[in-house]
This record gives C-alpha cells, sequence and structure tokens, in this order.
C-alpha cells in the first residue's frame, strides 16, 4: 500500500477595517470600499449598527438606507462575494437596556 498524503492546502486570509466609534456614514468612504475591492474577497462579514444604536435619536429610515446603499455598492464590486451582516449585541444605554437595539437588529 502506498502512502496516501494529501497534498491539497487550505489557505485562510482575513483582513479587517475597523474605525473605533464609527458608524456607516463614517466608515464608508471612496477609500474603504477600495480597500475591501483590492482584496477580492470570497466572503464579507459586515457588521455595523452597535454604534448607530447607541443614541436614542437612532433612525431606522436613515440607517436602511445606507446599508442598502453599502450593500449595492458591494455586490456591484464584489460580485463573487458572501456575504453576512451581522446585528449588535445587547446593549445597556443609561444603565437600561437600550431600546434601540432592537429597532436597529429589525432594521437589518
Amino acid at each position: 500500500m502506498g502512502d496516501k498524503t494529501d497534498s491539497t492546502k487550505t489557505r485562510l486570509q482575513y483582513e479587517f477595517l475597523v474605525m473605533s466609534g464609527a458608524t456607516m456614514k463614517d466608515f464608508f468612504s471612496e477609500k474603504n470600499l477600495n480597500l475591501v475591492v483590492e482584496n477580492n474577497p470570497d466572503l464579507l462579514i459586515v457588521s455595523f449598527g452597535t454604534n448607530e444604536c447607541n443614541t436614542l435619536e437612532y433612525n431606522s429610515q436613515e440607517h436602511y438606507e445606507q446599508l442598502k446603499t453599502i450593500y449595492e455598492l458591494l455586490t456591484r464590486e464584489c460580485s463573487n462575494a458572501q456575504y453576512l451582516f451581522t446585528t449588535p449585541q445587547g446593549a445597556y444605554l443609561n444603565n437600561s437596556p437600550n431600546p434601540m437595539t432592537e429597532k436597529c437588529v429589525s432594521t437589518l
């Protein structure tokens, strides 16, 4: 019997773009979009919402429009990628559960 070794290799490469405290509006510029596109990703994990809903002035319609615009830009430029959108974790605002988190999760 011969030696059966698997010569295939699995490679995982990842990059992340983070701006602490940023909202989608702050983060998504042409420069940052180009950084994503240049990597020709197979999978994009998009995690926005935590900072958007960290205020009682959270506007779900505005957030939805921003999400829609970003998704359209990404799918046009990264048409072969798969997408995973995450929702914000539960949070507290003024020592009470943040009521905007549920609205944000529904929007996403």
